[in-house]
């Protein structure tokens, strides 16, 4: 398995309120660990929040009990939602702090993800790029009831308005997938300030041209930034595969 993060602060923003973590190897009873988080723009302290709901995510799945259970991620995040709430509200006194979060963990045959807020999942299979998870936003409803298209959400006014983060309420609701892996396949996850920027067909055709998953992470972020990048931006890949002297060179 090989896996790479980058962040970026972006074209316009004094503060990076993005997170990430990136782990090859176990965090407690999971075989590895990925996480994007986005802290709210216009909230308070969005950096913070990021880096709470991630860290509050890998310490629990660190220190949960040893057996698989399918809801180790859920059960991450909503320890992950408290720990933001509790700084927000007693440390900080920031009553609107808050990210989104997206978690992936890779077994040997399936992958499990765990999703809140509009940070994307996408797989990359066959020279494919789809979709995994469905982002908690206004223009995600909208597409939903047949108001607007894909094309038309990509650049909607009210793209950033999400209906679902990390911190905000007491009680949060997570999505959850999991599905088979077969060698060879990417997993990405990424904030918006990277698929607000790329669409997906062109974000396939990089991953198409990019063997080396160092190269595909920078071009990402490098063609998010040249698109205009005014949004801090990060990328997680993760290819499921045996990793050999050059793909990582």
């Amino acid at each position: 398995m090989q896996a790479i993060g980058l962040t970026d602060i972006g074209n316009h923003r004094m503060v990076n309120e993005d997170s990430y973590f990136v782990s090859t190897s176990a965090i407690g009873a999971l075989p590895n660990l990925f996480i994007v988080a986005d802290g709210l723009g216009g909230h308070a302290a969005g950096d913070m929040a990021s880096k709470i709901a991630v860290d509050a995510t890998v310490a629990y799945c660190q220190n949960a009990p040893a057996e698989i259970s399918a809801d180790l991620l859920k059960n991450a995040f909503e320890q992950a939602n408290e720990e933001v709430q509790v700084y927000g509200k007693t440390i900080n006194k920031l009553y609107e702090m808050g990210s989104t979060l997206i978690a992936a963990s890779i077994f040997d045959d399936y992958y499990q993800i765990a999703n809140v807020g509009d940070s994307r999942a996408y797989l990359y299979r066959d020279g494919s790029l789809q979709k995994l998870t469905k982002d908690h936003s206004l223009v995600q409803k909208l597409q939903e009831e047949g108001v607007i298209t894909e094309e038309e959400a990509f650049s909607h006014e009210k793209r950033n308005l999400i209906l679902r983060a990390i911190g905000m309420e007491p009680i949060i609701q997570v999505d959850t997938y999991t599905d088979a892996i077969k060698n060879g396949d990417i997993i990405m996850l990424c904030s918006d300030g990277l698929s607000n920027f790329i669409r997906r067909q062109a974000m396939e055709e990089i991953f198409r041209q990019e063997d080396n998953i160092s190269a595909l992470a920078q071009r990402l972020l490098d063609t998010a930034l040249a698109n205009g990048g005014s949004d801090n931006i990060t990328v997680v890949v993760v290819k499921n595969a045996k990793e050999s002297e050059d793909d990582l060179c």
